[in-house]
């Protein structure tokens, strides 16, 4: 029997490098979003419900963007990932990162689900592979699909990865690099002396699939985070995705089956990105990958 598969697309963050609202970007004549591309391949795959994870101030602007034209092709329901009022009130802005949009969704998300990024794409093939996996899951084990590192590099500037490293199939370790850039045959990167890596390491694009169970298991994590981990880096620190699925791992809570795509990714993390995504989008089309207007806007 088949269960309802959800995507929850994490569409808080602020875009700092790239200076507006990345998630929304324009980047077909018809005003296509790399998130409406992502959902088009959602539901295509099956999946049959969206969960939009956003700043409650950003609301009227998704609606007019984006939710008004998919409404009527898929159940849309929006989380708000907003800065606890504690520590609002000492100055935080900044939303607190992947793991704590994550949590935003544990009192709303019930059906076996995929997290994945807002202004990234991940390719049709992903999404088939994670519909075929969760729709019929019966433990609350866990799963993946990972990227080729030389397949999420930027051209113009350098990148945070997750590095994975498997055995058997399994997620054993995973770490966030940060900076990493590729120029002239060689990477650099932060950890450089203690992790190694090559154009073919497997990396996380925050492409994740859990069940509910997830929550219980992962709120103790985000908890403590926001009760004791913020106070020495108040404005910027972060709770990561891939720091406490590790977490997970090693105190053997939690397996995570790891599936590796060959598509290239594609995603803004620099203005200067846009114009090759557009590229990409245009040559998709013209493959007849999609329609030339996704939602007849």
């Amino acid at each position: 029997m088949s269960n309802k598969v959800a995507l929850v697309i994490l569409a808080a963050g602020v875009g700092s490098r790239y200076g507006k609202v990345k998630q929304l970007d324009s980047m077909t004549k018809y005003d296509n979003q790399i998130i409406d591309f992502t959902i088009f391949d959602a539901i295509e795959a099956g999946f049959s419900k969206l969960y939009l994870v956003i700043q409650k101030q950003h609301e009227e602007l998704f609606n007019e963007k984006l939710v008004k034209y998919i409404k009527d092709k898929i159940e849309v329901e929006y989380v708000y990932q907003s800065v606890p009022e504690h520590l609002a009130k000492l100055g935080r802005v900044k939303p607190l990162g992947t793991s704590h949009a994550l949590y935003s969704c544990k009192n709303q998300v019930k059906e076996p689900f995929v997290l994945c990024n807002a202004d990234d794409y991940y390719g049709k093939e992903a999404f088939k592979t994670m519909y075929s996996y969760l729709s019929n899951k019966e433990d609350d084990n866990a799963c993946m699909v990972g990227y080729l590192l030389k397949n999420t590099l930027s051209k113009n500037g350098s990148v945070s990865r997750a590095v994975c490293l498997s055995e058997n199939g399994k997620l054993k370790k995973i770490k966030e690099l940060l900076d990493i850039k590729y120029e002239n045959n060689e990477f650099e990167y932060s950890l450089k002396n203690e992790i190694s890596i090559s154009l073919d390491t497997v990396v996380s694009m925050n492409f994740w699939g859990f069940t509910k169970n997830i929550f219980e298991k992962h709120s103790l994590i985000v908890e403590k985070f926001i009760d004791e981990g913020i106070y020495d880096d108040l404005l910027k620190k972060e709770c990561l995705l891939p720091n406490d699925i590790q977490q997970l791992i090693n105190e053997k809570q939690l397996e995570v089956e790891v599936f590796t795509s060959n598509d290239k990714w594609m995603g803004v993390t620099y203005p200067d990105d846009r114009d090759e995504v557009v590229k990409r989008f245009v040559e998709l089309i013209e493959d007849n990958q999609y329609p030339e207007n996704l939602w007849n806007k």
